[in-house]
């Protein structure tokens, strides 16, 4: 069975309805990314997927991150973004978003990507903004 470790926010209202034994629920962004990386250094997952509400109709999986948050750098010294992993079977039926934010999701996805960069961590990680109706969606692909 494959270890997913997967990840949403405290305002995120189909936490329940996603398919995960268990979804770490981010609330002090910064505190909760540190433990979040033990945990994967600790379980070793093949994959790791966050999870945000889509402010549109419908899903997407962020293609990119960047290293901003607002107008600020998130980690000197680290690259401009990193690419994030799209599976095959998320790309069926998921629009690809190409576009990088420079919100608090981006921030969790820069920062836990730099974090399996640095450490030569082999975990693929996607991120999605899930529409209520993607939820099914995501249920058949893991």
């Amino acid at each position: 069975m494959k270890i997913i470790l997967a990840y949403t926010f405290k305002n995120f209202p189909y936490t329940d309805l996603l398919p995960f034994k268990s979804i770490r629920e981010f609330k002090k962004l910064n505190n909760d990314i540190k433990d979040f990386c033990k945990e994967i250094i600790e379980y070793k997952p093949e994959l790791i997927i966050g999870i945000a509400k889509s402010t549109k109709d419908y899903s997407a999986i962020e293609k990119y991150t960047v290293n901003k948050f607002n107008k600020g750098v998130l980690i000197k010294n680290a690259p401009i973004k990193y690419e994030l992993d799209i599976p095959k079977e998320f790309e069926k039926c998921i629009r690809i978003n190409t576009k990088p934010t420079t919100s608090f999701c981006n921030l969790t996805m820069f920062k836990i990507k730099h974090f399996l960069e640095e450490n030569n961590i082999k975990t693929s990680f996607l991120f999605i903004h899930i529409a209520n109706n993607g939820i099914e969606n995501l249920r058949n692909m893991i």
